[in-house]
């Protein structure tokens, strides 16, 4: 049974949610080494709750589930995680305040809009970005792209 969209902001929201959470963040993000190059996923936080910040893990017929933020006990100098499971529905969700992260290889994109991420998502802007920074390292560099599968110096 499909749920009912109740505005045309809410449908946008559910796509580029669903976009998102089709390939969730692992706890531990690589920024070095082999598994860089590997990264294709998303983080997205959403804010303005009673709750707190939510950082979502998954969406269900009941709406977008993730963890609320916990703020450890004083004397933790503002440390703490997120711990508290929540459920939030697609109306409230829609509304909050959204930062999406993708990370695609060794690039950071950051969107705060469900609408222009979702549309860069259906246009592969995203990878079109990498790419093209990726021939341009190639060309600055003096580096191209062999057959084997590795990079190899052009000059030599």
């Amino acid at each position: 049974m499909v749920a009912e969209v109740k505005s045309l902001k809410e449908w946008i929201f559910r796509r580029a949610i669903t976009r998102a959470t089709a390939k969730c963040s692992p706890s531990r993000i690589p920024m070095s080494g082999d598994r860089l190059l590997r990264r294709d996923y998303f983080s997205t936080i959403l804010s303005d709750f009673s709750e707190g910040d939510v950082l979502v893990d998954a969406t269900s017929v009941d709406g977008v589930v993730g963890r609320a933020w916990v703020a450890a006990p004083n004397g933790s100098y503002g440390r703490g995680e997120y711990a508290a499971p929540v459920t939030i529905p697609f109306d409230r969700a829609a509304l909050a305040k959204v930062e999406y992260t993708y990370y695609l290889r060794q690039y950071e994109f950051r969107e705060c809009s469900s609408a222009i991420l979702w549309l860069r998502l259906l246009g592969r802007s995203y990878r079109l970005t990498a790419w093209k920074e990726d021939f341009r390292q190639v060309v600055t560099t003096g580096r191209r792209w062999s057959d084997g599968g590795g990079w190899i110096c052009c000059n030599g």
